[in-house]
């Protein structure tokens, strides 16, 4: 039986930290999806930030990167076959409600989370037998087989106060209502307002049991879909703190120039150009091959750069990036080459009026455009009819939940929902995964399933590697998407505000998406 020891207070810089009621103002920042306050519903940025805030887990990914420590759990033991896991968990850890956090909360989390069946339940779908209460303080979790995953996943099943919504059960929803305007979480902060097209308001919660620095904000305002001259104007103004990543380059770069700052994170994800490969002419991996070498890849990568020490990305090898285990410097950087273009064509089973291609950017990253014409242009030189349109995130999230309704190519920035490369490519190419926004792609290949399967349930760390060395390279000769960039976000920011999450990727190297929106370790000047 292996035993794990690990408590994530001894992994953090104390001297952040502290539990005076000083507080810093209030930090202001936008996103553009819709926010969802549900950790049973939650899968997109927005939440991300969110859940990431107001809720724990048992385990959570430390600074730096690596396996991952404990956060409510403070140790586990596995058994010898790794598919019983015991998890001892902190005492006198109290929800926002005041009610203590038991192992009552840990079962009741996970029943609703699989009971709902929504948000990230699909990466314990299939893998977990069960779970049981031992005492107050210890909860066990028994798995069908061995699931290497399984520790990274748990990152993302997030705590809540099953008192709280027992109390507020509507129709027996198991208090999804309640949590469509509240929180039930054991986080540094708390939901005091929640509209998920306007904005989410949160309030420090001071006697969280990690702690929160000093200045951390007292209140934070998280507004939804702000356009970029808007988020210009308030910023300039010091009416606003921190933007999203989706501003486009040039006003990033007019922001840096008024004397406030950029902050730059290299996340593990990517920009993809996602192709529908059900639908003609792009069900024929030859039409796919040719897109490929039609794309201007210096061009592209070109309108990345937002100043002269700062490009918000960085050329792909393929759909695992640098930093994962799984990339593979032996898959070759993408190329621009349209005599390959027109080769690949030409073995094409689509010729002439057959070449219809629409290429969709998502309204409200407008930079996105810009990347949307570049492959037309290479498109349309080496023969294709190909347009351009854009689409609302709410409706492009609707229509990829069907394969004939599914755009021929979208453009598509994925993050890794935990540390594991199965948790940034099986959401994309697993058949069982299709019909969301991240899998745009409709990949139905057994092949493909039987690696990702094999990346599941090998325990070895050298096969596992092996193994998705494999797959990236199975997937680059697939070419259902084409790979634009691994995934670099910047940030404007109000330059008075400390953001070391944000500001110092470097040092805390968190992969897992919105890890690095961690409230309680910035300063905001009140």
């Amino acid at each position: 039986m292996r035993i794990f020891n690990i408590n994530i207070l001894s992994l953090l810089v104390t001297s952040l930290f502290s539990l005076s009621l000083m507080a810093g103002g209030t930090l202001r920042l936008d996103e553009v999806a819709i926010g969802e306050a549900d950790p049973a519903k939650a899968t997109d940025f927005a939440d991300g930030i969110i859940m990431e805030n107001v809720y724990d887990a048992l385990v959570t990914e430390p600074q730096g990167g690596g396996p991952v420590v404990g956060k409510l759990a403070k140790d586990w033991e596995v058994s010898n076959d790794g598919t019983t896991i015991t998890f001892h968990l902190h005492e006198g850890v109290k929800f926002h409600s005041g009610n203590d956090f038991t192992a009552d909360d840990v079962v009741y989390s996970y029943e609703r989370l699989m009971g709902l069946k929504l948000g990230w339940s699909y990466l314990f779908d299939g893998w977990v037998k069960g779970i049981k209460k031992i005492d107050s303080h210890k909860v066990q979790f028994d798995l069908n087989e061995p699931y290497a995953p399984f520790m990274s996943s748990l990152v993302r099943f997030y705590i809540v106060d099953s008192a709280t919504l027992k109390a507020n059960e509507t129709d027996g929803d198991m208090g999804q209502a309640y949590l469509s305007a509240n929180s039930a979480g054991t986080g540094a902060y708390s939901i005091t307002a929640h509209d998920p097209n306007v904005e989410t308001r949160m309030a420090k919660h001071n006697k969280y049991f990690l702690g929160i620095a000093e200045m951390a904000p007292n209140e934070v305002i998280l507004k939804y879909n702000l356009d970029a001259p808007t988020v210009r104007t308030l910023i300039a103004n010091d009416e606003h703190d921190i933007s999203s990543n989706w501003l486009p380059t040039d006003v990033k770069a007019a922001i840096a120039d008024s004397g406030d700052k950029l902050a730059k994170v290299v996340s593990a994800g990517g920009w993809y150009f996602k192709i529908n490969t059900t639908r003609a002419p792009l069900d024929d991996v030859n039409c796919r091959k040719a897109l490929a070498y039609a794309l201007d890849y210096d061009s592209l990568v070109g309108t990345f750069q937002v100043t002269d020490d700062i490009a918000a990305g960085q050329k792909a090898r393929g759909p695992i990036p640098q930093g994962m285990i799984g990339y593979s410097e032996d898959v070759p950087l993408v190329e621009y080459n349209l005599d390959k273009a027109r080769d690949y064509l030409s073995k094409c089973k689509y010729s002439g009026g057959d070449l219809d291609v629409t290429i969709n950017w998502i309204a409200e990253v407008p930079f996105e455009e810009s990347w949307a014409l570049i492959l037309q242009q290479g498109a349309m030189t080496i023969g294709y009819n190909a347009t351009v349109e854009t689409l609302p995130w709410a409706v492009f999230s609707e229509n990829v939940t069907k394969p004939e309704t599914t755009p021929n190519i979208s453009i598509v920035a994925v993050q890794a929902q935990t540390p594991d490369p199965d948790g940034l490519i099986y959401n994309m190419y697993h058949s069982a995964a299709a019909g969301t926004w991240q899998s745009a792609e409709w990949v139905q290949d057994d092949k493909i399933d039987a690696m990702l399967n094999a990346g599941r349930t090998t325990i070895d760390a050298q096969k596992r590697v092996e193994i998705y060395e494999d797959f990236q390279q199975a997937i680059v000769d697939m070419q259902p998407d084409l790979f634009i960039s691994d995934l670099v976000t910047v940030y404007a920011m109000r330059d008075e505000i400390k953001a070391p999450t944000l500001e110092n990727s470097a040092e805390y190297g968190f992969s897992t998406m919105a890890q690095n929106f961690s409230f309680r370790l910035m300063e905001v000047p009140n």
